[in-house]
């Protein structure tokens, strides 16, 4: 989701549910949390965040996980694919 990648660049930390993709891009306890889909569970990871004093963690391991997605990242994986399929392509030709 567009969320994930505007709270990563801003460098904050999310609470978002197990329901679609979201958990994916978040990693429990690492830049966020994955909660059910329950007010109680949602109220729960928003008292365990400020209680435990996890946001500086959070900010460092955002920092990290958002590298995944830069355009650099994007580019060097397309370059990679690019070089698997042409050398496949090669291979084929033999």
């Amino acid at each position: 989701s567009g969320v994930t990648q505007i709270a990563y660049h801003f460098n904050k930390p999310m609470i978002v549910t197990d329901v679609g993709g979201l958990a994916e891009i978040v990693p429990d306890g690492k830049t966020g949390y994955v909660v059910q889909q329950d007010p109680a569970a949602i109220a729960k990871a928003i008292h365990a965040f400020f209680n435990e004093n996890r946001s500086k963690d959070f900010i460092e391991n955002i920092k990290n996980e958002k590298k995944k997605y830069s355009w650099s990242q994007m580019v060097e994986a397309i370059e990679t694919i690019y070089k698997l399929i042409n050398i496949q392509h090669n291979d084929n030709k033999k």
